[in-house]
């Protein structure tokens, strides 16, 4: 929801048709999947409702950790513009005017995209980024200065966020989060490194632009900016990590199982 009552939606649909408010979406690629973004009033009534992107969503795998259904998430900021994130991995896909190649054109691994629309649901930009891995997006919120977080793990031996490259030795899949301006660009980016069972999943912004980022690892520790998280367990836990508005980390707590500690 916005900070003026209203509640978006961002999903996919197989069927041919779907029915949201009063409008009839069409798809006209089903039975695959086409996204669409809805944004309805305090009341319940719709806004309005867009339709971009052909894409195969489902089944988004965290490493060995765990599974989530959904690979999307969507923010808002104060103006009431959205924003979406979403992984794909279609060898090419359509987002307004825009059209993205996957970098690998298999259909096996997966990109990232991420768009922003105004209050109106016009797109205003969309951006594409990938390596030869699967890479993926789950988590997604914007601050009150502007910046947009993303957050999610990557398969690719590197990936480029402006001016940081940030890489992973694993053989599996390790957390990221990375930092862009309003316009879409990206500024800052950070990797967990790890041997590839991790994962970074949910994220929030607080009124002094501060940001949360929670996830989980196996591994016996990972890190963030030369911060260091370990997993003092035997099993998984999960933690969370508070970055202040310069993107160092303020501090970090981990959660363990009691059975696990005894």
């Amino acid at each position: 929801a916005d900070q003026f009552g209203k509640s978006v939606v961002f999903g996919a649909f197989k069927s041919a048709t779907i029915e949201i408010g009063d409008q009839v979406l069409s798809n006209p690629i089903s039975p695959n999947a086409v996204c669409f973004l809805a944004k309805f009033k305090p009341g319940g009534s719709l806004d309005w409702v867009t339709t971009m992107g052909n894409g195969q969503w489902g089944y988004g795998t965290l490493g060995d950790i765990a599974t989530v259904l959904g690979t999307g998430n969507v923010a808002t900021d104060a103006a009431g513009n959205v924003y979406i994130t979403a992984n794909y991995h279609k060898a090419m896909i359509n987002i307004g005017s825009h059209t993205f190649t996957n970098t690998d054109p298999t259909g096996t691994t997966n990109d990232i995209f991420l768009a922003k629309y105004d209050a109106g649901g016009g797109l205003v930009w969309a951006k594409s980024m990938g390596g030869s891995g699967s890479d993926e997006a789950y988590g997604l919120t914007v601050t009150p200065a502007g910046d947009i977080y993303m957050a999610g793990v990557f398969g690719s031996p590197a990936l480029a966020f402006g001016p940081d490259l940030i890489t992973n030795s694993s053989s599996g899949k390790v957390a990221f989060i990375a930092r862009f301006d309003n316009d879409g660009h990206p500024t800052w980016a950070s990797s967990s490194g790890g041997a590839g069972k991790e994962y970074a999943v949910g994220l929030a912004a607080d009124l002094s632009n501060n940001v949360y980022l929670t996830g989980g690892l196996k591994d016996k520790n990972i890190s963030f900016g030369g911060t260091t998280i370990t997993n003092s367990g035997t099993t998984s836990v999960l933690y969370l990590v508070k970055f202040d508005p310069d993107n160092h980390v303020s501090w970090y707590k981990t959660i363990v199982s009691a059975i696990d500690t005894g």
